[in-house]
């Protein structure tokens, strides 16, 4: 499946480009990458693919060139490149190997300029890589059932700290509640013996003040009577 990925240098690093089909990136995601996440086209030529750290979009009709972003797009990118040299080494391989078999010791001059021939007028796809390379059959139920196991439990593995702080936070709200529920009941009878005194004071004040305010008006009776009795 990477035979169907390329690659250039640009000027501010490296771009990868591939030469497969929407399906077969798909694959190559899930498969060699090793990503799991939701695919989503929103035009006629984007086809983006989402996970929880990096996001890949490819142009599917005119560059063919694939874009990363996100938290994890450094390492994805050299996930593509070391796939990519791992592929080009074993059709390296693959073609030494074939030439090997196929050249004969006491073959003519002749008949290894007719091998050659053959061997470069064969079908090639878009990337120079013999068709027969593209061929993958799909994930098998098993390997699948593995593969979103193994997620999962990397998932599980990354929840387990937040987990503990999750924990570790609910524990010490639940203290802080219990310290202040403590509080007010040691202290409620305090507060309570100070509203009662102060009550207590209040009323004290208030009479005070009634029989002050009595004491003034009879006064002020008494003066309002004997200026009565002058003016007679």
């Amino acid at each position: 499946m990477a035979e169907n990925l390329n690659s250039s240098s640009m000027e501010n690093g490296e771009k990868f480009i591939w030469d497969g089909t929407y399906e077969n990136l798909k694959k190559f995601v899930a498969n060699e990458l090793k990503l799991l996440g939701t695919w989503k086209l929103p035009g006629d030529e984007t086809k983006v693919f989402t996970s929880p750290s990096v996001c890949l979009k490819w142009q599917s009709k005119t560059s063919k060139c694939i874009t990363l972003s996100g938290d994890e797009a450094k390492d994805v990118a050299k996930q593509l490149r070391s796939l990519y040299d791992e592929a080009t080494m074993n059709l390296t391989t693959s073609s030494i190997s074939v030439d090997d078999s196929v050249v004969d010791p006491s073959s003519t001059s002749d008949d290894l300029a007719e091998a050659s021939v053959i061997e470069l007028s064969g079908p090639e796809n878009a990337s120079g890589m013999p068709n027969q390379l593209n061929s993958l059959a799909p994930m098998s139920y098993g390997d699948e059932h593995k593969f979103i196991k193994d997620k999962l439990s990397d998932i599980e593995t990354d929840m387990k700290p937040l987990e503990s702080k999750f924990l570790d936070k609910a524990l010490t709200l639940a203290n802080d509640l219990s310290n202040l529920k403590k509080h007010c009941l040691e202290n409620n009878g305090e507060y309570v013996s100070g509203l009662l005194q102060e009550n207590a004071s209040l009323k004290a004040e208030n009479i005070a003040l009634k029989d002050r305010l009595d004491t003034t008006c009879f006064a002020l009776s008494d003066l309002t009577t004997k200026v009565k009795d002058l003016e007679k």
